[in-house]
């Protein structure tokens, strides 16, 4: 289990460190990475808080898995590592799933930048997620 969290943890800082560059005005990556309507059209834009607070939680998350597995620390409550792996299964399950049009397996808009990556990166890797994250709540 200690593998497996350090590599989620390590994965999840990463992706923290990109939500960060962008909340700062980074562009590198930001084309592929928001979700297009078939004309183009961006679904959303998200602002400087909104990448801020997806960051914070992929970091607290990543704190999580390095306390309870990888780092030794004195222990998260089993309960409290337990709900918060749960709870991130269920929010990357749903993410696989998706909306139905625009993001997930189900999505019917397949002619983006962001639908090629979603394919080929996002919803595979938060399947990843998914799978890691219930092994290390069957195991907390």
């Amino acid at each position: 289990m200690t593998v497996l969290a350090f590599i989620v943890a390590g994965s999840l800082l990463v992706i923290t460190g990109l939500h960060v560059y962008w909340a700062l005005g980074g562009r590198w990556g930001g084309e592929a990475a928001l979700p297009r309507k078939a004309d183009g059209t961006l679904l959303f834009k998200p602002g400087v808080a909104g990448c801020f607070v997806v960051a914070l939680g992929l970091a607290a998350t990543a704190g999580v898995c390095a306390v309870r597995f990888t780092l030794r620390l004195p222990p998260v409550g089993l309960s409290v590592a337990t709900w918060t792996f749960w709870v991130m299964t269920a929010v990357f399950a749903l993410r696989v799933l998706g909306d139905f049009q625009y993001v997930g397996l189900f999505r019917k808009v397949r002619t983006t930048d962001f639908a090629a990556m979603d394919a080929k990166v996002y919803t595979p890797l938060c399947a990843g997620y998914a799978l890691a994250f219930a092994t290390l709540a069957m195991a907390a």
